[in-house]
């Protein structure tokens, strides 16, 4: 027997774990953080013509995981008509 969500139920299950990985995203944060500094440290101590790209590029990744994550949630969330495909 297959399980049926009455309207707007899957959203709030979606919305929920949204906030889970959310939750989880800020806690692991810092410690992305800290571990970017710390190679942006090593890598500034060793100049080399790509530095500055290397650490644009490590700054940038905890954004992009955010934004990824957000995205990927609230498109997940959006209600939809039955029989359409994502």
């Amino acid at each position: 027997m297959a399980l049926r969500f009455k309207r707007g139920q899957m959203t709030m299950v979606n919305l929920m774990a949204l906030l889970v990985v959310l939750f989880m995203l800020f806690v692991f944060l810092p410690i992305i953080n800290s571990m970017s500094d710390t190679t942006i440290a090593s890598l500034e101590a060793s100049p080399s013509d790509y530095t500055p790209y290397y650490t644009t590029l490590i700054r940038i990744v905890p954004l992009a995981l955010i934004g990824s994550v957000i995205l990927t949630g609230i498109w997940i969330a959006i209600p939809r008509r039955e029989g359409v495909p994502y």
